[in-house]
């Protein structure tokens, strides 16, 4: 799937369990940019740059609730940073 203007898909990690583990008031997941779409379209016709590329690993809040065949829909705005490593 060749996602639209600023849509992003991610393929999700798999949850990790962890023995002691504080929880901030909205749960934070991470996961590997699978495609981008060329940038939301702006009124003087150029795109606005997307942040990520395929093959990024991300943090991305728990509110992204649009999924297909596995995978996540997000828009740029979704996205809460980059993993290191």
């Amino acid at each position: 799937m060749q996602p639209l203007n600023d849509t992003i898909i991610v393929k999700p990690d798999p949850p990790q369990k962890h023995a002691l583990l504080i929880l901030p008031d909205e749960e934070v997941f991470t996961g590997t940019v699978v495609a981008v779409g060329p940038g939301k379209k702006l009124p003087n016709g150029q795109r606005e740059p997307m942040w990520v590329t395929p093959g990024d690993h991300v943090r991305y809040s728990g509110t992204v609730d649009k999924q297909h065949d596995g995978m996540l829909l997000m828009k740029n705005k979704d996205l809460i940073g980059l993993v290191d490593g």
